[in-house]
């Protein structure tokens, strides 16, 4: 799952997409976003997420 979503990151960029980000915290367990006080590197989706939202759509 971790190479396709590398793969779709990729082609998008050499798409011309410039909305790219591909955040992958190795060694973690699928979804492990959804608890992020549970894990410090789901803290750190969530900071990715929020920073993301807020270069492309603005603070709102």
């Amino acid at each position: 799952m971790i190479d396709d979503n590398r793969a779709f990151a990729q082609k998008l960029q050499e798409a011309g997409c410039r909305l790219v980000e591909h955040f992958i915290r190795e060694g973690m367990p699928h979804g492990y976003y959804f608890f992020p006080h549970l894990f410090e590197q789901g803290d750190e989706a969530f900071d990715a997420i929020r920073s993301f939202l807020a270069k492309t759509v603005g603070a709102r």
